[in-house]
């Protein structure tokens, strides 16, 4: 009898144990070709690859698993097999160039199909290379240099304090400090960003002052179907100088890098959220230069309608860094500054309302608006230095026919300065600089042949008026062409002119 019970518990735990065979192949869905070394990823961390054939076995006690198929260029698969499944198919990847752009035109299109030279950075980039700040990803674009901080395409030029001849634009809006009207880049919520386009070229019809020599457009992502939440935490530390005699700091004050970037982004019926932020401390290798910044930033979207939606956005950041200016000597001392000096001590933030409204014959009327304010904040009970660029901005869309596309608007901007301490007037009152420009902009998109010559012709008429002692009126234009002899060759032409207003601190230094 004891042998009867067993033999059933034997049987009990062959059939409890059985493994089922899971034997798949892995093609390309276009050539049908198998795909060796393809990854596939089970269960809780486990991973096989394909053989030489192009197929995977995997054992598993379930009837149906779950896998997870990548390769390179390719896109990578999710997909619930079973006893049956044979094959798994993998589709090919994007080119980059069928990657949709908007910079150039403000309407989707790949960016084979633009007339100006764009570079996108996408956010793969950014996590994959432990960027800290977007400068750190636009100086890797070909053609881009960053000399202290100022941005500069294809050579154009260097002048420290005078501004910049690049914009930034952050969700259709510029993002130009208005002490220095310098791009602020450690400012840029870049852990959200869903999109970079770097334009080479003078964009200045659709992006006012500022873009005489490019755009650097930044597009941060709305959530989709699935929530995302993503946490970066990232370090390092700088090794002793080659020349021993030279280091100044023990293992106590070591130079280092320490930082945090956390991302989340849901969706609800009818509401759309979108946070993010970045602590960032660094020590740098120069005495007494740091580094210390925390940033938060917020998207919303409320879709009152399919028609209609409106929100606020904001991003808000507490920043402090040291200027190393003169080092003590070039050889011993070329680590330690000549004297001591203070950290710079910053508050900035800004705020977005915006409102899109398709109307009934489907035409788009995008309302939006920034404030944004950096305040320089001074130690020892001085005064504050604060700068401000509040901007609004009226854009429409027409598409006449699936050849021809109208983008026109209007747009308002002031810039507002001051400075207690470095500027004082003759009749010893504080230094002030206040600017307005006004705008109106028209853009046109035209196919013909059949699609394939692209011409834009653009002409925007922007009034200038700074302290109410200089006005002018400038007319600017643009103009593009491009020809699509076949579908892997193009002619491209473009034309376009650019302008730049002085900021405070070129006024009066």
């Amino acid at each position: 009898m004891k042998y009867c019970f067993t033999l059933l518990f034997l049987s009990i735990l062959t059939i409890g144990f059985s493994q089922n065979t899971f034997n798949c192949l892995v093609l390309d869905a276009k050539t049908q070709a198998p795909l060796i070394g393809a990854t596939v990823q089970y269960g809780i961390n486990q991973t096989t690859t394909t053989d030489e054939k192009g197929n995977f076995f995997i054992e598993s006690a379930q009837s149906t698993l779950e896998v997870k198929v990548s390769y390179i260029g390719f896109q990578t698969k999710t997909e619930t097999i079973t006893l049956e499944t044979l094959i798994v198919y993998l589709e090919g990847s994007t080119s980059i160039l069928d990657q949709i752009v908007i910079t150039g035109s403000q309407s989707q299109k790949t960016i084979a199909d633009e007339a100006v030279t764009l570079e996108i950075i996408r956010p793969d980039f950014i996590s994959k290379n432990n960027v800290t700040t977007l400068s750190d990803a636009v100086e890797r674009v070909p053609g881009v240099q960053m000399i202290d901080d100022q941005v500069n395409i294809r050579s154009s030029g260097f002048s420290y304090g005078a501004g910049s001849r690049v914009g930034l634009i952050v969700d259709g809006q510029p993002l130009m400090g208005g002490l220095g009207g310098d791009i602020k880049w450690n400012f840029v919520p870049f852990e959200n960003a869903a999109q970079v386009e770097v334009m080479k070229g003078a964009s200045s019809v659709l992006y006012g002052a500022s873009a005489m020599n490019g755009v650097v457009n930044v597009i941060t992502a709305w959530p989709d179907s699935k929530p995302y939440t993503s946490v970066t935490l990232y370090g390092g530390e700088y090794d002793e100088p080659q020349s021993t005699y030279r280091q100044w700091w023990d293992e106590e004050n070591r130079p280092m890098t320490r930082g945090v970037l956390f991302a989340h982004r849901s969706r609800t019926d009818k509401f759309d959220l979108v946070i993010g932020g970045n602590y960032h401390k660094r020590i740098e290798h120069l005495q007494d230069l740091e580094e210390d910044r925390a940033r938060f930033n917020w998207k919303t979207r409320y879709r009152l309608t399919d028609k209609i939606n409106f929100g606020i956005n904001g991003n808000v950041m507490q920043h402090s860094y040291g200027g190393f200016l003169v080092w003590q000597d070039a050889d011993t001392n070329s680590l330690k500054h000549i004297a001591p000096f203070a950290q710079n001590e910053y508050i900035t933030y800004t705020i977005d309302p915006h409102l899109t409204v398709y109307d009934k014959w489907n035409n788009k009327h995008a309302l939006t608006a920034r404030f944004f304010n950096v305040i320089f904040q001074r130690r020892n009970d001085l005064p504050n230095a604060p700068g401000s660029s509040n901007t609004i901005d009226y854009k429409f869309h027409h598409d006449f026919s699936d050849r021809m596309r109208l983008v026109a608007g209007l747009s308002y901007q002031d810039i507002y300065a001051e400075d207690p301490i470095e500027f004082i007037d003759t009749t010893g009152g504080i230094a002030t600089f206040e600017g307005t420009t006004k705008s109106a902009y028209a853009q046109m998109d035209m196919d013909f042949f059949n699609k394939k010559l692209n011409i834009i012709v653009g002409l925007r008429a922007e009034n200038i008026n700074i302290d109410s002692s200089y006005s002018n009126t400038i007319p600017i234009t643009r103009f593009s062409a491009l020809y699509k002899p076949d579908d892997k060759n193009r002619v491209r032409l473009s034309f376009g002119q650019g302008y730049r207003l002085p900021s405070m601190l070129e006024r009066f230094i």
